[in-house]
């Protein structure tokens, strides 16, 4: 009796090209932890932006370092010649030179998949430098033919990139939910907000903390993060202070410090509301978590992931109509659902990620 034919299985290239630890980090844990035990016998290779070190963290994964983006890219650019058929996922991106050499023809997009992460998408800075490089990306961009990303990030990139694809996919990035880690119960004294997920300007502080305190008054306690991104200091001066204008000193809490992820998660469960007026897809994991603690979030009406999230049929608040009895319904909301069926929690991202991958190797 003849045998079936045995499939052939393509080699995945995964291509991290810009230093950035904790995403980096989270992706290749993920890979060595919970995908690769999942998927059948095939080739996956790592090119990583980072320190020597990530060889001997992820001992499983075939992982090649490098010290800079523009070595990265001048690998990568080197392997797609050597390899045509080969398929590569761009994790992210946040690499000039990749999206440089996609532009000019000088790495093809057969086969070239771009997982977006969010800013990559989005042209919100304001310096010379972006302004002068965004229109090179955005036609690297038009040329790649198999997007990943939210549905939000998609519905972005369709409206104002190119044309829908049918290459195009639903997939997240696999946020760590720190399920592990024991929270002790408090009772805040009065409402206590988390204000953004970084010190990036995209958060618009100073015009929510206007809206806060407009539509909440005064008495609130609101925590902001702003230990990232490094040599930050004269904007976080600017927002503290405005926001000692508006609110009681004793009432701020501006960390200047990035935490570790058990004291992140400790600060977040112990919130009462999430605020992000960010206008990009930004800072999902954060959002995730105040989720998965059943902390009420608001969002910017502009916000791509509210289309994520009306999908999952997640509630959310929006600053416009904000009051103190829609915060806690919203609360007893996320209390009643099942955060198991959640597509951008595990195991759903799980799902996702396996049958996109396992396509790619079969060649479907």
């Amino acid at each position: 009796m003849v045998g079936r034919e045995k499939r052939v299985m393509l080699p995945i290239y995964h291509i991290l090209g810009s230093e950035i630890e904790h995403h980096n980090q989270q992706v290749l844990t993920f890979f060595q932890q919970e995908l690769l035990p999942l998927l059948p016998d095939s080739e996956h290779f790592f090119y990583v932006v980072g320190k020597p070190s990530l060889q001997t963290a992820f001992t499983h994964l075939r992982i090649k370092q490098f010290s800079s983006q523009k070595a990265i890219a001048n690998a990568l650019i080197a392997k797609k010649r050597q390899n045509p058929t080969a398929c590569f996922l761009l994790h992210g991106q946040f690499n000039p030179w990749i999206w440089l050499a996609i532009a000019l023809g000088r790495l093809p997009t057969t086969n070239l998949i771009w997982h977006i992460w969010g800013a990559d998408l989005y042209e919100m800075a304001t310096s010379w430098k972006f302004k002068l490089f965004y229109p090179f990306r955005r036609v690297a961009q038009q040329k790649i033919l198999q997007v990943w990303a939210t549905r939000g990030d998609l519905d972005h990139l369709w409206r104002n990139m190119r044309a829908r694809s049918e290459q195009d996919h639903l997939i997240y990035f696999p946020t760590k939910l720190g399920d592990q880690i024991k929270i002790s119960p408090t009772q805040n004294d009065r409402l206590t907000i988390l204000l953004g997920n970084s010190g990036d300007p995209a958060n618009e502080l100073i015009q929510a903390l206007s809206e806060i305190h407009q539509r909440l008054g005064n008495n609130v306690r609101i925590i902001i993060p702003m230990g990232y991104p490094e040599n930050n200091e004269s904007y976080i001066r600017q927002v503290e202070a405005y926001s000692k204008r508006l609110f009681l000193a004793e009432n701020l809490q501006i960390l200047r410090k990035k935490l570790s992820f058990e004291e992140y998660v400790t600060l977040l469960s112990h919130c009462d509301l999430g605020y992000f007026n960010f206008k990009r897809q930004q800072g999902i994991g954060t959002i995730s978590l105040l989720i998965s603690h059943n902390v009420p979030c608001v969002l910017h009406s502009a916000n791509p992931f509210g289309l994520d999230l009306q999908a999952e049929k997640v509630p959310y608040l929006l600053a416009e109509n904000l009051t103190a009895s829609q915060i806690q319904t919203t609360k007893q909301q996320l209390k009643s659902i099942d955060k198991n069926r959640i597509a951008f929690f595990a195991p759903g991202y799980t799902k996702l990620w396996q049958q996109r991958l396992i396509e790619l190797m079969q060649n479907e």
